[in-house]
């Protein structure tokens, strides 16, 4: 097994595995990284593990219902009258024993501003790195200005008619549309040369 400067790969039917896990928090990170999260199930070779910070739980819930993915851990760390000061001291206070006992190779967060702060923090405390934040923000962004791109071409104002006020279907995946590849592709070059 590897020291503290190597990842720590177990064996699964002979391949090296690593351990991923995912943290989120609100509907609309969830919507985003479901799919990754489902991708990362379809290999044997990544073990992954989901963690919930749980600020919108109900509307959360309803998305992770509908992907049928398994949450391991949920923080539940919805108060009355919290602020982003107790958001971020309950986040660093509830992973460090979630990270200490899965240990995983990658941490990947996708989240509100503090979430992904906190998340990638107490990671960072724990030596363990993180990934995808920045690409998935960037290549979401990316995605997001694309089919705006197409829509405006195409003198379009909405994708689709089944939300209504929200831009069509389309709208509530467009940040998919360039976040997943870049994700999996991130994953596999990691890999590959970590």
């Amino acid at each position: 097994m590897g020291g503290t400067d190597q990842a720590d790969y177990r064996v699964v039917k002979g391949e090296k595995s690593m351990k991923v896990m995912s943290v989120f928090g609100t509907r609309p990170e969830a919507i985003k990284m479901c799919p990754l999260i489902k991708r990362l199930q379809e290999h044997t070779e990544i073990e992954s593990v989901v963690c919930l910070t749980g600020q919108h739980e109900e509307m959360l819930m309803q998305v992770i219902d509908i992907f049928q993915i398994k949450v391991d851990y949920n923080l539940h760390i919805m108060k009355p009258s919290q602020t982003l000061t107790t958001i971020t001291a309950d986040i660093l206070t509830d992973m460090k024993p979630v990270l200490q006992k899965e240990r995983p190779d990658l941490v990947l967060v996708h989240g509100d501003t503090t979430t992904s702060f906190a998340v990638a923090l107490a990671a960072f405390y724990e030596q363990i790195p993180v990934g995808l934040g920045l690409v998935v923000t960037f290549f979401g962004t990316w995605g997001d200005l694309v089919e705006s791109l197409f829509k405006r071409t195409l003198g379009v104002k909405d994708s689709g008619t089944i939300l209504p006020g929200h831009g069509g279907m389309l709208d509530r995946f467009d940040s998919s549309l360039m976040a997943i590849p870049a994700a999996v592709i991130y994953l596999y070059t990691l890999q590959l040369f970590g």
